[in-house]
């Protein structure tokens, strides 16, 4: 760390000053601004490390239903977040008909659902879900639906609702590798039916 603040503070008195026109005033602008600097790098990269390891990390845990779960592991809840986990599934329910696009209710409904193995109403509710604007990224959508596939095809034996759902995924992503795989298993699926 010391050696990255030098070596900035180097460069950036050489450009901003010229060789000949170093002052002890100079210096100390230069190293102000070098160390910030390199705070702002060191801090951008630990960000950027921790979503890199919590996206590998949530690979393979379909309990974990979306990125406030996994970005907020160690957090606490925000209030909001707090008064939705506190209620009740029937006024969850409410407050979903109420506020339609709550991507956070319907996640936390499906959280409810699936740890309580109810797997019929938590595929319908996460079919909606996926449909929400939320904080899951295209990648994290994607193996939501094959996990939805997956239970609709060995849990709950309906391997028609398996095909719309990897229908869906390839409507919404259809340039995405997931959609190939999707459509691969769509081909699978065929031929093990006939």
């Amino acid at each position: 760390m010391i050696l990255e603040l030098l070596m900035a503070l180097t460069i950036i008195l050489v450009l901003t000053f010229g060789v000949d026109k170093i002052s002890i005033g100079n210096v100390l602008i230069a190293l102000a601004v070098a160390g910030l600097g390199l705070v702002a790098i060191h801090l951008g990269g630990r960000l950027l490390i921790e979503r890199v390891v919590g996206s590998l990390f949530s690979l393979g845990q379909s309990r974990i239903s979306s990125r406030r779960r996994i970005l907020k592991a160690n957090v606490p809840h925000t209030d909001a977040e707090q008064g939705l986990d506190a209620l009740d599934e029937a006024r969850l329910r409410e407050h979903i008909e109420a506020h339609p696009h709550d991507a956070v209710a319907c996640e936390i409904l499906c959280e409810r659902l699936r740890q309580a193995d109810r797997l019929g109403e938590y595929a319908r509710e996460m079919e909606y879900f996926l449909m929400l604007k939320s904080e899951l990224t295209i990648e994290e959508k994607c193996s939501r639906y094959h996990d939805l596939a997956d239970l609709y095809l060995n849990q709950l034996g309906r391997p028609d609702r398996a095909a719309e759902v990897l229908n869906t995924l390839i409507a919404h992503y259809p340039r995405h590798y997931q959609a190939t795989l999707a459509r691969r298993r769509l081909e699978t699926m065929k031929t093990s039916a006939q």
